[in-house]
C-alpha cells in the first residue's frame, strides 16, 4: 500500500535537512562572537552533539517519542532501532508520508 505523495516526502526531506543544519548554523554564529582560539572547539562541539543526538534518536528516541503509549506518559521500546517501520506504509502520526521518512525528521 503506497501512501502520501512524492511532494510530501520531498518536502519532509528538505525540512529534515534544515533542522540538521540548524545546530551547525548556531555554532557558526557562536564562533563569530567568541575569540578565534575557541572557534574550533565550538564547531567540534556542534559535530559531537549532532552525532550523539542522531545515534540516541536511532536507538531509543523515536520509539520513546512515537511508540505505543505506556500509561499515556511515554512510548515503549517496540520501535527501537526503527524496527517495524517501512518505506511503503504510512506513519501513524503523519498519514501522508512513509514511516521511515517521518522517523528521520
Amino acid at each position: 500500500m503506497e501512501c502520501g505523495s512524492a511532494v510530501d516526502a520531498a518536502w519532509l526531506s528538505v525540512i529534515t535537512l534544515f533542522v540538521a543544519l540548524q545546530g551547525f548554523s548556531f555554532a557558526i554564529y557562536q564562533t563569530g562572537t567568541r575569540s578565534c582560539r575557541s572557534s574550533n572547539t565550538l564547531l567540534v562541539h556542534a559535530l559531537i552533539n549532532f552525532t550523539v543526538g542522531s545515534i540516541l534518536w536511532y536507538f531509543v528516541g523515536y520509539s520513546l517519542s512515537f511508540g505505543p503509549s505506556q500509561k499515556g506518559l511515554i512510548g515503549s521500546l517496540d520501535d527501537a532501532f526503527f524496527w517495524g517501520l517501512s518505506g511503503t506504509n504510512c506513519s501513524l502520526h503523519a498519514n501522508s508520508v512513509p514511516g521511515n521518512s517521518f522517523c528521520k525528521f
